[in-house]
């Protein structure tokens, strides 16, 4: 992390998507990784589009609906008929997300950066 990136990438670099419905911490983990000197960015499926499929790595951040509800309430302070609307509408969508890793987020969500450093560190160390 200490080198000096190139404004390219190269068949070292590696893109880790953090996926998962609202609550489940996503924001919470990237200002984190963020924070620890990784390169942080938000992306979307047109990313995942320009790169081949061997340089992304998608990270699912699991939580339960209670875990969701109770994050959408105090962190983002949403009013609750707003919360069951947008659970309801993420329970249909995230079902069918393809996932290369699963990561609890029910607990403090220190563990599950700690769980998702533990992932990124290791795919980068297996890159030549």
């Amino acid at each position: 992390m200490s080198e000096e990136r190139a404004p390219y990438f190269t068949k070292k670099d590696h893109l880790f998507c953090l996926v998962g419905p609202s609550g489940s911490g996503k924001k919470e983990v990237a200002k984190a990784l963020f924070g620890m000197g990784y390169n942080v960015i938000v992306a979307d499926a047109i990313a995942k589009r320009l790169l081949p499929e061997d340089m992304i790595t998608i990270i699912y951040l699991n939580a339960s609906e209670g875990t969701r509800y109770s994050r959408m309430a105090y962190r983002q302070q949403l009013m609750p008929s707003i919360i069951r609307k947008r659970i309801e509408f993420e329970e249909k969508t995230f079902i069918k997300v393809k996932a290369d890793w699963i990561v609890d987020a029910n607990g403090e969500l220190d563990d599950a950066i700690n769980v998702v450093k533990e992932i990124i560190d290791a795919i980068q160390e297996d890159k030549p």
